[in-house]
């Protein structure tokens, strides 16, 4: 298996009141590809958008590349960062 590219660890959003995300744990190692399938409202833009660091998680943490959201500047490694959608 490759190093560790990506680890969730309980990884929570709330906006409003509603829970988007509750306690995701995921990891991905290089050389993985990975497909986020769900229903329509079920926070996979969400996830995506805090996994880019566009939006910032309730709690949990997210490790990118070794470098820890909220503890690094994220804005260099979005440029290391690419997200495939079906959307046209």
């Amino acid at each position: 298996m490759g190093e560790v590219i990506l680890q969730v660890k309980g990884l929570s959003v709330r906006r409003g009141g509603a829970v988007i995300l509750k306690e995701v744990d995921w990891m991905v190692r290089g050389g993985e590809h990975w497909v986020i399938l769900g229903a329509n409202g079920s926070g996979k833009s969400s996830l995506l958008a805090v996994l880019s660091g566009y939006l910032t998680p309730t709690d949990g943490e997210v490790v990118l590349l070794g470098e820890c959201y909220g503890e690094s500047d994220w804005r260099g490694l979005k440029c290391k960062v690419g997200v495939v959608s079906s959307i046209i």
